[in-house]
Order: C-alpha cells, then sequence, then structure tokens
C-alpha cells in the first residue's frame, strides 16, 4: 500500500508542476508586448480607409496618427483585443457619419462580392460598443475598420421612469 502512495506521488508532482510552468508562460505572453505589432502596422491606408477618412475628416482615426491611432486601439478591456491591428478606427460622431460609414463599408462589400464571386469573405469591419468581451477578434477585424461607438454613450430615462435608452458606447 505504501509503495502505490510513492508511485502516484512523482504523478501528482508532475502534473502539479506541468500547471505552474503553464501559468507561469501565460503570465509572461500576456505581460509582454506582442512582437509584430510595429511590424504588422502598414503607414500607407488602405483605399477603403482613405475613402471613409475623405467622407469623414473628423470621425476617422488613421495609422499614421500614431498617438490617436494608439490610444483608440489600446482601449478595449481584453489583450487579445489590443494585438489585433485595423487599417482605421471610424468614431462617428453622431447617426448621420454612422449611417456614412455603414454606406461606405455596405459599397466595400458589394464590391468584394462581385470580386470574388462568394458571400465568404474575411473581415471587412467590426463594431467596438462600451462593453467588453475576452473572444479575440470579437470587436476588432486585422486590416479591416473597427467602428467605434463610444461618442453614442447618452443614459435617458424614459419620461415615466419605468425604463431606460442606453447607448451602444455607454461604459
Amino acid at each position: 500500500m505504501i509503495t502505490m502512495d510513492f508511485q502516484l506521488l512523482p504523478a501528482s508532482a508532475a502534473t502539479t508542476l506541468v500547471v505552474i510552468i503553464s501559468i507561469l508562460i501565460i503570465r509572461r505572453v500576456r505581460a509582454s508586448p506582442p512582437q509584430n505589432l510595429t511590424t504588422s502596422r502598414s503607414s500607407e491606408p488602405t483605399i477603403l480607409a482613405k475613402v471613409l477618412a475623405s467622407k469623414l475628416p473628423e470621425s476617422v482615426i488613421l495609422q499614421h496618427d500614431a498617438a490617436a491611432f494608439e490610444n483608440s486601439t489600446k482601449s478595449y478591456w481584453a489583450q487579445q483585443e489590443c494585438e489585433v491591428t485595423p487599417a482605421c478606427v471610424v468614431r462617428p460622431r453622431d447617426v448621420r457619419e454612422l449611417c456614412t460609414a455603414v454606406t461606405i463599408l455596405k459599397h466595400e462589400y458589394d464590391e468584394r462580392r462581385k470580386r470574388s464571386g462568394n458571400d465568404r469573405q474575411g473581415g471587412l469591419f467590426a463594431i467596438r460598443g462600451g462593453s467588453h468581451s475576452p473572444i479575440s477578434g470579437a470587436a476588432t477585424v486585422k486590416g479591416g475598420v473597427v467602428i467605434d461607438l463610444s461618442r453614442f454613450c447618452d443614459v435617458i430615462p424614459s419620461d415615466d421612469g419605468s425604463s431606460v435608452a442606453i447607448g451602444a458606447g455607454a461604459k
């Protein structure tokens, strides 16, 4: 009976050691900055980003505006979202600007669909609201457009106080 306990001890010790090493590796990976962030960013905006910037000059953040772009892409709750680099970030100031952005994106989607001949395409855009998600790619898209709804943050109670309308960007 005693020999059986000794045989189980090395297995449980090995399992514990593997768990500890895994935790240390995960912490190190999360703590270290991503290696490809600076190399994966292109200083030249995509054609889509240029179109958006021309139609919405006050609401589009391009990569060449390094400080604003960095602030915008580093404002995610989850680190894995910060590691994905979009082509640009659109921060519409009102519903009209949001509709303009969606119209441009819809046109681009239709053009890509015509060229490729199918509905399955890579990510074109992602929407970042005021909430958060630990799922990578839920609120950003590599090389695409992030629509940042942070300016839609109003919280408006109904007149009778029985309900409330909460903007999509509210935190």
